[in-house]
């Protein structure tokens, strides 16, 4: 069910990709406590992420996976669902908000974890590759072999490289011959 509010707010249940948080508001600031944890150091209850106002930009204190604080981190709602709290990604499950689709999409491409290719268009193949460690190598060549036809026949290949942690160059050798065609 979508909820319509006048404004954001961060106060519902969010996830990352390890975590449920829970986020509400107590005083001034906003505190989110883990409801479900991928990461056995983290248990429910525990404060994961604090959001204090601060003029007019909200600044967080985000506890990481061993409970270290990175502090001051910028605050920024990409949509009604979708809040980027420093270099970490939130995705509201409740309650559900209007969403700009165009912003929802382009959030669900870079959000994942694993390579794919989706056609865009007749003439447009669109390739997403979030690493290029060595442990993707098997998923990234198994996305290229099962496109090889639309790879070879298809005139445009944006490759979406944003966020890419890196890795070995010998994750991308499957890709080389298209970008040469």
């Amino acid at each position: 069910e979508i909820a319509h509010v006048a404004e954001n707010t961060y106060e519902g249940i969010w996830e990352t990709s390890s975590y449920k948080i829970a986020i509400r508001k107590e005083g001034k600031n906003h505190m989110g406590y883990i409801v479900e944890s991928g990461n056995p150091n983290w248990k429910p209850g525990q404060l994961k992420i604090r959001i204090e106002p601060n003029n007019r930009k909200d600044e967080a204190t985000f506890y990481m996976g061993d409970h270290s604080p990175r502090r001051n981190l910028k605050v920024e709602f990409l949509d009604h669902n979708y809040l980027r709290v420093g270099d970490s990604m939130l995705q509201r499950i409740n309650p559900k908000q209007p969403s700009d689709p165009h912003i929802a999409e382009n959030l669900r491409r870079i959000g994942s974890s694993v390579p794919f290719i989706e056609k865009l268009n007749d003439n447009t193949l669109y390739l997403r590759i979030p690493a290029f460690d060595i442990v993707y190598k098997a998923a990234i060549d198994s996305v290229i072999d099962s496109q090889r036809s639309a790879l070879s026949s298809t005139p445009n290949l944006i490759i979406d490289l944003r966020n890419n942690t890196g890795g070995s160059d010998m994750s991308y050798d499957e890709i080389i011959p298209y970008l040469y065609t």
